[in-house]
């Protein structure tokens, strides 16, 4: 039995034998490899990184897709704010926007998308 520093990162461990023990297809027989291997501090912490549990089988999330699906997430958040005339990032003809958007959604609606950007209807910052 080879156990390593507990010191170590989760992210050192080769990736190859977390996703044998902790992904897709896990087995009882990987989960006991990677615990022989690397020694039960590193096998609990990996485990909590993939968001497993020892007592069954179901597949765990590797972590650096859960980073990739992150960025993902914010890049589709930042643009929805470029949609949104009340919002800075917004390029275009603000005031004309502004003006379709009471016109189409009513101005309840174009009330909550200027709050989400933390003004009001006109451009100016609400008060706190």
């Amino acid at each position: 039995m080879t156990n390593l520093d507990p010191a170590i990162e989760v992210e050192k461990v080769a990736t190859s034998d977390a996703e044998l023990a902790f992904g897709q297809h896990r087995t009882l027989k990987a989960m006991g490899d990677f615990l022989q291997k690397y020694g039960e501090p590193i096998y609990l912490s990996t485990m909590a990184a993939w968001g497993c549990r020892a007592t069954d089988l179901n597949a765990g999330r590797n972590p650096e897709d859960a980073v990739a699906d992150d960025d993902n997430k914010n890049k589709k958040a930042n643009a929805d704010r470029r949609n949104n005339p009340w919002a800075p990032e917004f390029k275009g003809d603000r005031y004309a926007a502004m003006a379709n958007v009471i016109k189409s959604f009513g101005p309840a609606a174009a009330s909550r998308m200027a709050r989400s950007c933390n003004v009001t209807l006109a451009g100016t910052p609400l008060r706190k």
